[in-house]
């Protein structure tokens, strides 16, 4: 591996898309935190580049849980971005 490029929460666990020694971009993958655990030095060097890890209870479980296990009961608040996307959607349709 030569890098960890992005990443995302994927349905059970964080996932990180890898950029392979030699290889063009075309070949980069996306593997979850599992599958990269012998990477963690890349992982931390990622986190440190981008600013350190997002602020979230369930990706900080799973990451600790090592394997991934099932799905969550924890239940967490909607945003105001998504709260105020809500209310513009209702505006707009009470418009028509």
């Amino acid at each position: 591996m030569e890098a960890v490029l992005r990443h995302r929460q994927g349905t059970k666990a964080t996932e990180f898309l890898v950029k392979w020694e030699g290889w063009g971009y075309e070949h980069n993958v996306w593997k979850t935190s599992w599958e990269l655990r012998h990477a963690q030095g890349l992982i931390g060097e990622y986190w440190a580049r981008i600013g350190g890890k997002p602020e979230s209870k369930v990706m900080e479980a799973k990451e600790k849980s090592g394997k991934p296990k099932g799905k969550t009961t924890e239940k967490t608040a909607p945003t105001k971005t998504a709260e105020a996307i809500g209310q513009r959607r209702s505006q707009l349709l009470k418009k028509k």
